[in-house]
């Protein structure tokens, strides 16, 4: 008989079920997780954003003198085109991009981050629970490299995981599972002369959280025993 070890007991597998659900209750991913980069995200008119003094602070620390004169062309270019002053940029680089932001061009602003060589890329989503529509600028700061000890030349692939993660969020595609024991038990009752069998069911695990519909990529299987797997991606098939 197969067993599956749960508190320091062996239990049939033949026993023990797992469920998966959706999670409905989960925060955007850049509240989620501490590690995730400065992110500007637009909901219809209303703006998100989470560690974005992260890029204020990085842009603040250049100075219009420091560049080199193609940056201070194209950088001019860009604010003539969205009609702002490009004179500001003399003043503040910083000020400039808010004007930018504040009009929700998040296009313009991963221009104008490109032309400072700050790794960036927007994002579209048509979701279908938690938004009917957005998009977001994910921006990579010399912060976020040094917090969280990412390869500044895996830039892309950092933006990708990010992009995925949002897309999950979007999308809905969050999961929590349970791991359950079911067994029968015969009682003795002050009622009945003969003993009672009944189903005794207890939840042995249980967690959230989980994003992408792999239950082998999205963390579920590290969680759950493997003599389970089998029955997590046929709980996962039948969501």
């Amino acid at each position: 008989m197969k067993t599956v070890k749960f508190e320091g007991k062996d239990l049939p597998v033949e026993n023990v079920y797992v469920q998966v659900n959706y999670d409905s209750f989960q925060d955007h991913p850049a509240i989620n997780d501490e590690g995730f980069p400065p992110i500007f995200q637009m909901y219809s008119r209303h703006m998100f954003q989470n560690n974005v003094d992260q890029v204020y602070d990085q842009l603040s620390k250049i100075e219009w003198r420091d560049l080199r004169s193609k940056q201070k062309e194209s950088l001019t270019e860009l604010l003539e085109q969205k009609g702002f002053d490009p004179l500001d940029l003399k003043e503040s680089i910083a000020n400039s991009f808010t004007s930018i932001i504040e009009f929700n061009d998040l296009e313009g602003a991963k221009s104008f981050l490109d032309i400072l060589n700050i790794s960036s890329k927007c994002y579209k989503y048509a979701g279908q629970s938690q938004s009917d529509w957005s998009k977001a600028l994910i921006v990579l700061t010399d912060d976020f490299y040094e917090t969280s000890g990412c390869d500044r030349n895996h830039a892309n692939k950092i933006l990708e995981s990010c992009n995925q993660e949002l897309l999950n969020y979007t999308n809905g595609d969050i999961f929590w599972y349970e791991i359950i024991y079911k067994e029968k038990v015969s009682i003795k009752s002050q009622y009945f002369e003969e003993e009672q069998e009944v189903e005794y069911i207890r939840t042995l695990n249980n967690c959230g959280g989980f994003m992408g519909t792999d239950p082998m990529k999205n963390g579920m299987s590290d969680n759950i025993p493997q003599e389970l797997w089998d029955k997590l991606i046929t709980a996962m098939q039948n969501v």
